[in-house]
């Protein structure tokens, strides 16, 4: 009996530990969906959650390497249930603005959320660029600073039939992921979501 209750015990840990994560992964990769504004005029009537803070270690600033406080805020944001940020330095307020009308483009400090990634629809006619082509590979942990990790691969496991094939095997994993960035370290990769440059 012991090991039959041990073992459930050890899948319920497993599928909690899962849930956290998946949980984990669908804030981060929702955080540049957050409207960022200074001004608490713009969120009068919306509904406050919560306060966010960049530096609440409890709550975490989700996946994205090496998060500037704003991509911390934002996922804090996300995981609070909320959409729109009033953000003051390294603090700020979770707020839900659903119910709005429309956001005020007014003072709106928001980026532009980055491009899809999904494959487009080829039309007849015009050629698409490969799928390597449409990823882009890097060797340096810097270069992914700022950007959502999502996933990591073992290339020779994954992708066994030589460099060329390799680098196409991986960009189908990365596009598939969600990602558009991949660092490459050895014998693994791994899979970032990058935002576009401004």
């Amino acid at each position: 009996m012991r090991i039959g209750i041990g073992g459930a015990l050890l899948l319920l840990a497993a599928a909690v530990g899962c849930s956290g994560y998946q949980q984990m992964l669908t804030a981060t990769n929702s955080l540049w969906s957050v409207r960022v504004v200074t001004d608490r005029r713009e969120v009068a009537d919306c509904r406050l959650i919560s306060r966010v803070d960049s530096n609440d270690s409890l709550r975490g600033c989700g996946l994205t390497v090496q998060p500037t406080v704003e991509e911390c805020l934002r996922y804090q944001v996300t995981s609070a249930g909320g959409d729109t940020l009033l953000i003051n330095g390294l603090v700020g307020e979770a707020y839900d603005c659903s119910g709005r009308s429309a956001p005020s483009p007014t003072t709106s400090a928001q980026r532009p959320a980055p491009p899809s990634t999904s494959a487009a629809t080829p039309t007849p006619g015009v050629t698409t660029a490969p799928r390597s082509k449409q990823v882009e590979f890097v060797t340096r942990r810097d270069a992914v600073k700022g950007c959502i990790y999502l996933d990591e691969v073992d290339v020779k496991v994954a992708c066994p039939n030589g460099s060329g094939a390799s680098k196409d095997c991986l960009a189908d994993r990365a596009i598939g992921s969600g990602g558009n960035t991949i660092l490459l370290e050895g014998d693994g990769a791994q899979i970032f979501a990058c935002k576009a440059s401004l």
